[in-house]
């Protein structure tokens, strides 16, 4: 067997470690590294470069950890699910709200009525407004089932509001009470064609507007007293 140089031994190594070498180079091979430290070496080498590196060992912690991030993501999309068909049903209950309050301000506040006698004030064509000593001077008709009665200016103090029917007397038919959360109230079921006054308890100087048309607010609170 004639001998290799290290040269040559540095091109078998591959074949070698392959297992595509002849038996003779294998031994030819082998028997150069016996005797040579450098390529022994350079094999080792080579060897450690071609093995593959074992898997890292995993955390036993590391799956916990997964399957509770698992869990939390589940339990958000439950949450998700449910907080968005709540959000649906207000949504909807909202929109049915929003649609009997347009319901209420689309009735209309009463026609103008020629049957009405002269100097009473039809509320269909037009609202008063004036302090509480004035506006008790008129007589209203308002062709319709409703009359509010709204402070211009909240009162210090609350007041009472009384609406009077008018016949050949005045007879106290409703009463309310304006104040800090309540700037207007609302008269309803009232009898068409019916003549009506108002009047404040012991506050002749507060503002007051009378009207039959509603607000949007004054509708839906309105709507709300109706459920």
């Amino acid at each position: 067997m004639n001998p290799i140089t290290c040269g040559m031994a540095a091109d078998l190594l591959p074949l070698y470690l392959d297992g595509c070498c002849s038996a003779d180079s294998r031994a030819a091979l082998e028997a150069h590294m016996d005797a040579c430290p450098a390529c022994r070496a350079q094999y080792a080498q080579l060897r450690r470069d071609l093995t593959p590196a074992a898997p890292a060992a995993e955390d036993p912690g590391t799956d916990a950890i997964a399957r509770a991030l698992a869990r939390k993501m589940r339990r958000r999309k439950r949450c998700l699910r449910a907080l968005g068909a709540v959000l649906g049903v207000l949504l909807a209950v909202l929109l049915v709200f929003i649609g009997k309050t347009f319901v209420i301000l689309g009735q209309p506040g009463g026609a103008a009525s020629a049957a009405f006698p002269a100097g009473a004030t039809d509320l269909a064509a037009r609202e008063v407004s004036g302090t509480a000593e004035e506006v008790g001077a008129y007589v209203f008709a308002t062709g319709t089932a409703r009359l509010v009665v709204a402070a211009d200016v909240l009162p210090d103090a609350p007041v009472t509001v009384r609406l009077w029917q008018v016949r050949e007397t005045r007879e106290n038919t409703m009463v309310a009470t304006l104040d800090a959360r309540h700037r207007s109230c609302i008269f309803t079921n009232l009898p068409p064609q019916t003549l009506y006054a108002v009047t404040v308890d012991g506050a002749p100087d507060v503002q007051l507007t009378v009207r039959s048309r509603l607000t949007f607010r004054e509708a839906f609170s309105l709507m709300l007293q109706e459920l």
